[in-house]
């Protein structure tokens, strides 16, 4: 899957795989991608945060939800530090 921050990609994850990515105060939207069946365009469903001095640090996990053959799609959504591996 390729990883997006505010539209600009920032590489592949794999499964499994985690991810750190600083970044000063700001608004952000995150989007991983992978493509569709067809393998013609990409589809994903990014998740919006603001970065703040109260709100330093979000934690995202990443989900395929796979309803049909033809309707994959990942999702991100927010997570709890217990939730993340440890570096």
């Amino acid at each position: 899957m390729e990883i997006y921050l505010n539209g600009i990609r920032l590489g592949c994850l794999k499964y499994d795989d985690f991810i750190r990515i600083p970044v000063p105060y700001g608004h952000y939207n995150v989007m991983l991608k992978f493509l569709n069946y067809k393998m013609s365009k990409y589809k994903g469903i990014g998740q919006e945060f603001d970065i703040t001095p109260d709100n330093r640090i979000v934690y995202l996990k990443a989900a395929r939800v796979i309803p049909g053959y033809r309707t994959n799609t990942t999702i991100l959504e927010p997570a709890a530090e217990e939730e993340m591996p440890t570096v």
